[in-house]
């Protein structure tokens, strides 16, 4: 649930939950001192997601909507109608694959500031496992569908297979690392990784 506003043909929706963050943490110095270093991840997310705004742009797409929350930035192309055509399979993997090239970018530039780098690489790993609905799951049903494309169910029956596995070895490796170095990182890791499963999924029901 959030605030939508529209802006010639993209709807822009604002959760309510980032507003009353933002809101607290411009009047509240010790919660923008606790909340900094999230502010900053936000930024690299929406630049990550720009990046695949970018991307999509130069390849023709037209951009729907934008979705800014807690999380982060979504952004959603207009969809194609094209169930007898041959979509083109290598500019679909692009604009999947530029966020994490940009967050790879960054990362390099900046290497020498530790938490830049860091926050940079693990988004651009994060977002490259094979895992609904992530980067690494949409590139990866782009190029298979590209190369099977009279196979078109039969990929999303072995994608969708090859995500819950990833699924279920990133929540054994997270649990691991709870248990063995008391690290909560790992969980929220885990946590976020499952709540975008789950909410992804319900919008597809």
């Amino acid at each position: 649930m959030g605030i939508n506003i529209r802006i010639k043909q993209i709807l822009l929706e604002i959760e309510y939950l980032l507003i009353i963050t933002l809101l607290v943490s411009s009047i509240s110095k010790t919660v923008m001192n606790y909340l900094d270093k999230y502010y900053i991840c936000l930024l690299f997310v929406i630049y990550h997601e720009l990046s695949h705004v970018f991307v999509g742009s130069l390849v023709g797409k037209k951009l729907r909507k934008v979705f800014l929350g807690i999380s982060g930035m979504t952004a959603y192309f207009k969809y194609e109608y094209l169930e007898k055509k041959r979509i083109d399979y290598f500019k679909e993997t692009a604009i999947f694959l530029a966020g994490p090239i940009s967050n790879i970018i960054i990362a390099t530039i900046f290497y020498r500031i530790k938490f830049v780098f860091e926050i940079n690489i693990f988004l651009a790993f994060l977002n490259l496992i094979p895992i609904y609905p992530l980067d690494g799951y949409n590139a990866l049903k782009a190029i298979c569908s590209g190369i099977f494309f009279n196979k078109k169910d039969a990929i999303n029956v072995i994608i969708n297979k090859i995500s819950i596995i990833f699924l279920i070895l990133i929540s054994i490796f997270c649990i691991t690392i709870f248990y063995k170095y008391k690290n909560f990182s790992s969980v929220i890791y885990l946590v976020y990784i499952l709540m975008l499963n789950v909410k992804n999924n319900s919008k597809m029901g």
